[in-house]
């Protein structure tokens, strides 16, 4: 991540017409104040990424509850494209904020996964709810909780395989 955003505030401050000795006192000014950054505010930025976690995880919760009555009254096609939409949309949402934490170390990225895991867990035990719901409250369509937590997985990380891609092509 680091040399990530290395790479990419060399080409800025190039691109605006900075020599590389500015921009090599420019790091060297960075190095220094990253080095002297206060504990308190290391664990700050840890306790905002813990932070973003677990409401990406209570999101995915909320969402899946909220998901519910209309999981259980739409037809299948409305029922996967909803799904898919939802997923997508708290992708895009997690993605945005942790895009901008740039302090991440590259663990603490890859846990970023455990959202999108839960998210497609908290899935299957709605949508098992959803059809025992469906039973008892007379309505006959079932929805496949295979496909659903699928399309849910799919639109979830597709906003965070669109920033790796982009990532990589600046």
């Amino acid at each position: 991540m680091q040399k990530h955003h290395h790479q990419k505030r060399i080409k800025r401050l190039h691109a605006k017409g900075w020599s590389m000795d500015e921009i090599a006192q420019v790091d060297i000014a960075l190095n220094r104040a990253e080095r002297k950054k206060h504990p308190h505010v290391r664990h700050v930025e840890t306790g905002m990424f813990w932070f973003t976690l677990c409401t990406g995880v209570l999101g995915s919760l909320i969402l899946s509850f909220a998901l519910i009555p209309i999981l259980v009254a739409a037809s299948n096609m409305w029922t996967y494209g909803i799904t898919f939409l939802f997923g997508l949309l708290l992708g895009i949402l997690i993605i945005y904020i942790v895009k901008r934490m740039h302090w991440l170390s590259s663990h603490q990225v890859s846990v970023s996964f455990i959202v999108p895991l839960v998210a497609v867990f908290n899935f299957f035990i709605i949508i098992f709810h959803v059809n025992g719901l469906s039973e008892l409250s007379g309505f006959t369509a079932r929805q496949d909780p295979v496909l659903i937590g699928t399309l849910y997985f799919i639109g979830f990380l597709l906003p965070y395989a669109f920033f790796l891609a982009f990532r990589r092509w600046k």
